[in-house]
């Protein structure tokens, strides 16, 4: 014998339309770039810590680590892949100019064909990037 069993949600648990409605709700929020300011989590020690984008000047690559240096004349070392690094960072700031460094085009302030000057640094351009990041250097400084 078949009966109907109807199901009947307990009260201390959310029902499915508020679910649905959180879910809609963060996928909307992550969705919208002006409500979330670019960050990446750094992890210094034990202490984890929200580092702004825009405090980045550039990103060198020391075989499986990557050594984030910032505005603040500070340097972190950290056990991750430069592309696995461009993956977390926003497109439109940050740019690979060699198989070993990643650059924040905001503090660029000159280039040539050859290299990159970031304050006192000079990041060299790749011969393989060298086609990709002149004209889009050319295009973001013209702005």
């Amino acid at each position: 014998m078949i009966r109907n069993i109807e199901f009947q949600p307990s009260s201390n648990q959310p029902s499915l339309n508020n679910v649905l409605l959180r879910k809609e709700q963060e996928q909307r929020r992550l969705a919208s770039p002006a409500s979330q300011p670019h960050t990446i989590l750094i992890e210094k020690g034990k202490l984890r810590v929200e580092i702004p984008v825009q405090n980045i000047l550039f990103v060198k690559a020391e075989h499986v680590y990557s050594r984030i240096f910032f505005i603040n004349n500070q340097q972190v070392l950290q056990r991750i892949s430069l592309k696995k690094l461009l993956g977390q960072l926003p497109k439109d700031t940050f740019l690979r100019v060699h198989r070993s460094f990643l650059v924040n085009v905001d503090h660029v302030r000159k280039f040539n064909s050859t290299k990159v000057l970031i304050r006192e640094a000079a990041i060299p351009i790749g011969r393989t990037w060298r086609g990709l990041v002149i004209p889009e250097l050319r295009e973001l400084k013209a702005k």
